[in-house]
């Protein structure tokens, strides 16, 4: 579990030729170069691998390609409006030996709190792939609670989360709802990665690191070690980058 939600996760792009057909040679450069720079994972199809707009064939084979290509854990996403395709595109990144699934919040629906904790639920239930849930209001439409978030944590294969509300009082929050639990935070902002690691963030699944993944890795454990002089700097830099 420490493995999936510690440490500097690249939200990968899905790279196209020049026919709009995945680029699996750019792909498989791109892994490399991030992996050779000290990430801990990839992780392919979240919302910068324009998950919302493949079909359904390519993002099984992206999962596939990236869970056979990576020498890093994968965390596959795996997130749709219908929980039917969210357990299916589940169980397919299980079956090609991903080692966890993202799981954003079904998009377009809006459902009640409960019919959020019902679907994750459902999803979690079918499969034996640690899960990380995905807090992506703009992408989503709607917001998790804190109570859902909670709630959901419990679950003992919802291992973590994705925070991507850039709330800095919401990642407080949860970190210390679920401090004495098996569930962690990982934020989504890389501006907000240092102030996120002082109240218990454990790591990033972020765009920035696409660019930047030895300075967002510096911040990680410069950070953790409150080396902060040094965390300070590379933070700087991602900002006036206009990471997020």
């Amino acid at each position: 579990m420490e493995n999936l939600t510690h440490g500097v996760y690249p939200a990968i792009v899905t790279p196209f030729d020049e026919n709009d057909n995945v680029d699996y040679e750019a792909f498989a450069e791109n892994i490399a170069r991030l992996e050779k720079a000290g990430v801990d994972g990839i992780v392919p199809c979240g919302s910068t691998g324009e998950r919302p707009t493949i079909g359904l064939e390519e993002h099984k084979r992206i999962i596939e390609f990236v869970s056979e290509e990576a020498s890093t854990p994968v965390i596959a996403g795996a997130g749709s409006p219908s929980t039917k395709e969210t357990i299916e595109l589940t169980q397919h990144a299980e079956d090609v030996g991903a080692d966890g699934a993202l799981v954003i919040g079904p998009y377009y629906s809006s459902p009640s709190d409960q019919g959020l904790i019902k679907h994750h639920r459902e999803v979690a239930n079918a499969t034996d792939l640690p899960l990380l849930l995905y807090n992506h209001p703009d992408g989503m439409g709607f917001s998790l609670s804190p109570e859902v978030i909670v709630e959901l944590s419990e679950h003992p294969n919802i291992v973590g989360i994705k925070e991507s509300a850039g709330d800095m009082q919401l990642v407080n929050e949860l970190c210390n709802r679920t401090i004495d639990t098996e569930f962690d935070v990982m934020t989504g902002w890389d501006s907000l990665l240092l102030p996120a690691v002082s109240v218990g963030c454990t790591g990033i699944i972020g765009l920035g690191s696409n660019i930047f993944p030895e300075d967002v890795k510096s911040i990680l454990e410069n950070a953790k070690e409150e080396n902060y002089s040094e965390a300070f700097e590379k933070h700087h830099k991602i900002v006036a980058s206009n990471g997020n």
